[in-house]
């Protein structure tokens, strides 16, 4: 999460110009609100707070946006930069991985291997993997969740049943070889999948700090234009129109000249 927001600051330079749209562009809110009269400025206060509104509101507003269209070109960059990837490592590594795999049947019969990561681990290590480096994780990742798609395939096929323990993963992928024709493609696209959601989960974070942010701005001016407007009502209806009075007060004259007439 944080490695991915670094990203994102390093972004920043590139991306200046949202930070100027959300400042010219909140200030131009602004100056159509108070031209309008939609914001309350007849407080002690009142010309201290338009003072703050364009001081600090813009600049306010102007990081939010800067921020937000950083980490809209990070995350789309991580993909592209992650397909790019998956579809190198498809080439040179998952193929070779599934095709040699077959191969450790041996060992899965004899008991040296019984579980999809120790089988990953030893195709690693005779393949001359750094154990422990950032690179092999990456690889150790992508085998693993390789071998879990094949393994769910199986299970919607009937062939294994869901929580069985004791699964001969190089029968499987022998099975699944023959099927596809010794293409790997079907469990990279599982992974791509799973790595776009992982890209986005992190962006997806910040998106809604973003509307929170944003909504604080929203509710600040929609509270003041609404405090506004209710104050501008209750000032039309204690006004006397001194026209509506007088006629008011001639209707009400004959009704009294009656009145003491009769008496």
């Amino acid at each position: 999460m944080w490695d991915f927001l670094g990203v994102i600051v390093e972004q920043l330079s590139e991306t200046f110009r949202w930070f100027l749209i959300g400042y010219f562009g909140t200030i131009a809110l602004l100056i159509l609100l108070y031209k309008n009269q939609l914001l309350n400025n007849s407080s002690p206060f009142g010309f201290i707070k338009k003072v703050s509104y364009y001081i600090f509101l813009p600049v306010y507003v102007a990081i939010v946006c800067w921020f937000l269209s950083a980490t809209i070109i990070v995350e789309k960059d991580a993909k592209q930069m992650a397909e790019y990837s998956l579809n190198k490592v498809e080439d040179s590594t998952l193929t070779l991985f599934l095709k040699e795999a077959v191969t450790y049947s041996t060992d899965w019969i004899d008991g040296e291997i019984t579980t999809k990561e120790e089988l990953v681990n030893t195709y690693l290590k005779k393949n001359g993997y750094e154990m422990g480096s950032y690179s092999t994780q990456v690889v150790e990742w992508t085998l693993n969740n390789g071998l879990e798609y094949i393994k769910k395939q199986a299970i919607e096929k009937g062939t294994i049943r869901v929580g069985e323990e004791s699964i001969n993963f190089p029968l499987l992928i022998q099975e699944y070889l023959n099927e596809s024709k010794g293409m790997a493609s079907a469990p990279f696209s599982y992974l791509k999948g799973m790595t776009f959601k992982v890209i986005h989960s992190y962006a997806k974070k910040l998106y809604w700090l973003y509307v929170f942010l944003l909504f604080i701005v929203v509710l600040i001016l929609g509270l003041d234009i609404y405090f506004k407007l209710r104050n501008r009502n209750n000032s039309k209806e204690l006004s006397l129109n001194p026209e509506d009075l007088l006629e008011n007060n001639q209707d009400k004259l004959p009704n009294s000249q009656r009145k003491i007439n009769k008496k």
